[in-house]
């Protein structure tokens, strides 16, 4: 038989209540102090959001993955079914994470050697605030070897994501061959004279990749924060040396073509803003259904910036839609911009 439910009386009901589980008293406001400051919503931060593009030529940007004797490529399926190659962004971080230690060797945690090796010069970040590096790329560091375990951490306030194929991936082969011991690895029989075959998957494309910088969580004095930011934004648009490889395959990572929004938005809204309307012709655009938010004003222009080749790809209807952004060919004059309007979106 099923159990008969107990029918409480009032007088439980009310008990139950006045038992219930009450927050501890020194969490509960006084009567004459407010839950919420007003104040607060006053303060706000400012972005920096962005997306690159890179030059066009032959990439190869493997990390050291292959198949059988194949360097391979990592792919992925786009939202119009075709596969298009990818960068990670570790890769991009640590190219500019090297192009800040040879820029300002002294400033920076991580540096390279004069025999090409990472070094450290304080690897217990006893004193993080002292370098760019730490406080741009952000650090995690675990003691293990004290009974306390001590962890440091810092949030990147440069967060960066996957550069991706402007053009589907046609999984280009490139067949090579090694001379004769012409590595002693590759080689283990020294008596060895034919040469060694080797093979490349290679992809013919541009990249674009985006992100966004947090302006107001830059531990730098105010004071050097103009040059800080042009510092980091200078760097992003001249990488090289993304991925591996290089050394058969050179491949131009720096910026061609770009689009900055500078808004105390925390979304960026124009990540792979770029596309190419011809699969068999390289013709770089900026894409439709940003163009569509735009034109909504779900975007706004005020605080847009397209720079670069692009420019010259824009017609008389995309113009009119971008007639209130900033438009301008040099990319090096746009970031000078985007620096001192960083700073009056501060002020306002």
């Amino acid at each position: 038989m099923p159990r008969k439910k107990k029918i409480q009386s009032n007088q439980e009901v009310t008990q139950n209540k006045n038992t219930s589980i009450q927050p501890p008293q020194n969490l509960i406001p006084s009567s004459g102090e407010n839950i919420i400051n007003l104040s607060d919503f006053e303060k706000k931060n400012v972005y920096i959001h962005f997306n690159l593009l890179t030059n066009f030529g032959l990439a190869a940007n493997n990390r050291g993955e292959t198949k059988g004797n194949t360097t391979t490529l990592q792919t992925v399926v786009v939202e119009d079914g075709s596969l298009r190659t990818i960068v990670s962004s570790e890769a991009i971080r640590f190219a500019l994470r090297k192009n800040l230690s040879r820029t300002f060797p002294k400033l920076c945690n991580r540096y390279i050697d004069e025999n090409d090796q990472i070094q450290w010069r304080d690897p217990k970040f006893e004193t993080p605030n002292k370098f760019i590096d730490n406080d741009i790329l952000g650090y995690m560091f675990l003691d293990r070897e004290t009974d306390e375990k001590i962890r440091k951490t810092r949030k990147s306030p440069l967060e960066i994501n996957y550069a991706i194929s402007l053009i589907p991936y046609d999984d280009l082969t490139i067949h090579n061959f090694a001379s004769a011991n012409a590595s002693p690895a590759a080689n283990k029989n020294p008596e060895k004279i034919n040469p060694t075959p080797y093979s490349t998957k290679a992809h013919v494309t541009s990249y674009q990749f985006g992100g966004c910088l947090s302006v107001c969580d830059l531990k730098v004095p105010v004071s050097d924060r103009k040059k800080y930011i042009k510092t980091i934004l200078t760097e992003l648009v001249r990488l090289n040396h993304v991925g591996g490889n290089h050394t058969r395959h050179l491949y131009d990572f720096s910026a061609v073509s770009a689009v900055f929004r500078v808004t105390s938005d925390p979304a960026p809204r124009i990540l792979y803003c770029f596309y190419t309307d011809s699969f068999h012709s390289y013709n770089p655009k900026i894409s439709p259904k940003i163009l569509q938010r735009i034109k909504l004003k779900n975007i706004p222009t005020n605080g847009l910036y397209v720079c670069g080749e692009i420019i010259e790809n824009l017609d008389e209807n995309e113009k009119e839609i971008l007639k209130n952004a900033t438009i301008q060919g040099s990319i090096e004059e746009t970031i000078d911009q985007i620096v001192e309007n960083t700073f009056k979106e501060l002020e306002n």
